[in-house]
């Protein structure tokens, strides 16, 4: 076995629990390994966040891969991606604005204008949905005020992406109405 840092210390803290919980017990090491006994064992705090911390990593692992078998994406070229906030927040308006003209049909009592409004209610409210829970998933995982201001950036620059979308959309139609073509 190839002795590294992480297997040092992880045997280290495995000792030192050993030791602490033979020592509280006043057991032996040996009987100290008994699964039962470790049932009733409180362990240092420290070896509890080290627990959490692996957990937390398996389970974000495990939803990271899920989430990219439903975009049908390998991890690997997800990881090829750009992901600055102008190539995340134009993936995000690519997908959000594709639905422009399924939504516009299934709503065909909406004016063209009324279309627009209602369309872009629901696009900003549902980012701006889905940006408050993910904001709230990474406030609880503490991570750095690095990611939280990408996060922040991305958002920025995709809101200013609707903005040109939408107010594009009723130029067009303005020019379309005055030149006579929407009724």
């Amino acid at each position: 076995m190839k002795v590294t840092d992480n297997t040092a210390q992880a045997y280290t803290a495995k000792s030192k629990i050993l030791e602490d919980i033979a020592i509280k017990e006043e057991k032996t090491a040996e009987k100290a390994t008994q699964s039962t006994f470790f049932d009733e064992v409180k362990i240092s705090q420290s070896a509890q966040v080290r627990v959490v911390q692996e957990t937390l990593q398996a389970e974000m692992k495990k939803e990271i891969q899920s989430a990219l078998e439903e975009l049908d994406l390998e991890f690997e070229s997800a990881m090829d991606m750009k992901w600055s906030p102008e190539s995340t927040a134009q993936r995000i308006f690519d997908f959000a604005t594709s639905f422009f003209d399924i939504w516009f049909k299934q709503n065909p009592e909406l004016s063209e204008g009324e279309a627009v409004n209602g369309f872009e209610n629901l696009v900003r409210g549902a980012t701006d949905k889905g940006f408050g829970e993910a904001m709230g998933t990474l406030s609880s995982y503490s991570v750095g005020d690095e990611v939280l201001k990408t996060a922040n950036e991305t958002k920025e620059v995709l809101d200013q992406k609707f903005d040109v979308f939408f107010n594009q959309m009723r130029e067009d139609l303005d020019r379309a109405t005055e030149q006579g073509t929407i009724a």
